[in-house]
């Protein structure tokens, strides 16, 4: 495996999403990603750069604990965490005000976590760069590749940013050089390619599809869905208006009616709380709908094993890891037809889809879930071979040390065209 023949790979893993001590529920995909990572034989080292918030701020803005109690390294799941504290804030209290000057935002981010970040590729010597967020982690390849030549990709999880460059131009002169340098961009659908290839033409990108790091349930739980009075429905994802998790709750009210014993539990939190708080009230279903709040990843999976159906009917959602999750705990999964997960998918075999913003197509699709525990089963079953045969990150993990083979041959052949 390069870079020698019995020299493992070593790999920088940019994420600024990323579990941390003072918060495990975060980015705990991008954790999996860079366990599989290491699990195929590749040396993987972490920078996840930190806003910069004094400790005693916490006391009194709880929203900032996860960043000012992070310790500066730790180690998650067995691999070398550190945490270079930056003054740039790419997080959802201030990612609004970084939109009016991000260049000169991630420039003085940059300039505040020069050293630590240097001294990390001092210390470690990569071969080459996996940028999480081309945008943030993106800049600083971008910066490590001209100061020391390292060759990176780029990994894109969402469609934002690209939809941003096209309207606005601050954002298009970040991103831009910053795609165009990159030995490979990685998306995670194919219709996340096709609109960054529209926007940013210089990119070489490439779709990979995201995998998941949940151990498969054992098969005999895949029996739960016969002879079951009840149906219990699942819905996990941040509480905002593109999760369009009230179409969810005015469809199970109307399913309800035919389906008493029908419940609805719902994990998550975020600025609609208080928007779905309000609609669950008015309901006459609202005994039976239950908002948790955020919960603990080995939670999630609990809620998983014990319910009948998986639903999330987020319009243009990228891809959604926590469909894989459901599906390797042998739920169901009701799904729009325009998430990135569903070019994976086929409707009725291992999985139903539905018509993005459509509350007819899911009230069919739970109606028919709710009314036939056989038809629950089969899909249950399909999407759970799947999950084993295709989609678990170890199969991923492949894809990219392929592509970061790639970028390190290309990397290498410059070098050597530039000395010639």
């Amino acid at each position: 495996m390069h870079p020698g023949k019995h020299t493992p790979m070593k790999v920088l893993f940019l994420s600024t999403y990323f579990p941390r001590p003072s918060n495990a529920r975060m980015g705990t995909w991008s954790l999996d990603h860079a366990v599989a990572l290491k699990l195929a034989g590749i040396e993987v080292e972490v920078v996840s750069l930190t806003p910069t918030f004094p400790r005693w701020l916490a006391r009194i803005w709880p929203a900032v604990n996860t960043y000012a109690l992070c310790p500066p390294a730790a180690r998650m799941a067995g691999v070398p965490v550190r945490y270079p504290r930056w003054l740039c804030y790419p997080i959802k209290q201030t990612w609004r005000l970084l939109g009016f000057a991000p260049s000169f935002f991630l420039r003085i981010g940059w300039l505040t976590a020069r050293r630590q970040v240097l001294k990390t590729v001092v210390d470690f010597q990569p071969d080459v760069i996996l940028a999480n967020h081309s945008l943030v982690n993106g800049l600083v390849a971008l910066k490590l590749k001209q100061l020391w030549g390292l060759p990176y990709i780029t990994v894109d999880h969402e469609v934002g940013d690209f939809l941003g460059c096209r309207d606005n131009p601050r954002w298009l002169r970040v991103l831009q050089p910053v795609i165009k340098a990159a030995a490979c961009s990685v998306t995670v659908s194919k219709t996340m390619q096709k609109i960054a290839e529209q926007i940013l033409p210089d990119g070489r990108f490439q779709t990979i599809y995201n995998g998941a790091g949940f151990a498969p349930c054992g098969l005999e739980a895949l029996d739960r869905h016969i002879d079951k009075p009840d149906v219990r429905i699942f819905c996990c994802g941040n509480l905002y208006s593109r999760k369009d998790v009230p179409l969810l709750i005015q469809a199970f009210d109307q399913v309800w009616k035919e389906f008493p014993q029908a419940t609805l539990r719902i994990a998550g939190d975020g600025p609609d709380r208080e928007l779905i708080e309000r609609l669950v009230s008015q309901l006459a279903s609202r005994n039976q709908i239950r908002l948790m709040g955020s919960i603990e990843h080995q939670e999630v999976q609990r809620e998983m094993l014990a319910a009948d159906v998986f639903a999330l009917v987020g319009w243009a959602e990228p891809f959604g890891v926590v469909f894989l999750e459901a599906m390797a705990n042998g739920c169901p999964v009701v799904v729009s037809s325009d998430a990135g997960v569903a070019e994976i998918l086929t409707d009725g075999e291992n999985a139903v889809l539905t018509k993005p913003r459509d509350l007819n197509s899911v009230v069919e699709a739970l109606t028919s879930l709710c009314s036939c525990p056989k038809r629950r089963q089969s899909i249950a079953r399909s999407a759970y071979a799947l999950y084993n045969d295709s989609c678990q990150w170890n199969h991923r993990a492949l894809e990219y040390i392929s592509v970061l083979e790639s970028a390190i041959d290309a990397g290498r052949d410059s070098a050597e065209a530039f000395v010639a």
